[in-house]
């Protein structure tokens, strides 16, 4: 593919006319820093997310653990029986249990 110097000269002078002006000097720098400010962002939220389902299955175990000791032991809690004391902490827990994973949920979708 041949092309003639008129046409070269043409060409050149379109491209040096459709130069991009930056609004600013560091525009380009200001750019990229925030753009690895985003991807480090996502990395640590990713991190986070991780880590709280860790901590939610965690807790979600030691409920379920000190639900059953509950219902093993025998006599009463400061005064009140035994079966008040596994209604409220049952209740208890499955509020939280339930809080936590509309949360999850919620995280879930945006992500």
């Amino acid at each position: 593919m041949t092309t003639s110097d008129p046409e070269m000269g043409v060409l050149t002078e379109l491209l040096r006319n459709n130069k991009l002006e930056m609004p600013f000097s560091d525009f380009d720098d200001k750019v990229m820093h925030r753009i690895q400010g985003e991807i480090h962002d996502k990395a640590t939220i990713s991190r986070d997310i991780k880590l709280s389902f860790f901590f939610f299955v965690l807790g979600t175990l030691f409920g379920l653990f000190i639900n059953s000791y509950l219902l093993r032991v025998q006599g009463t809690f400061w005064s009140m029986p035994k079966e008040t004391i596994v209604l409220f902490f049952q209740a208890l827990f499955l509020f939280i249990f339930f809080l936590q994973i509309e949360h999850f949920v919620k995280v879930f979708r945006k992500a």
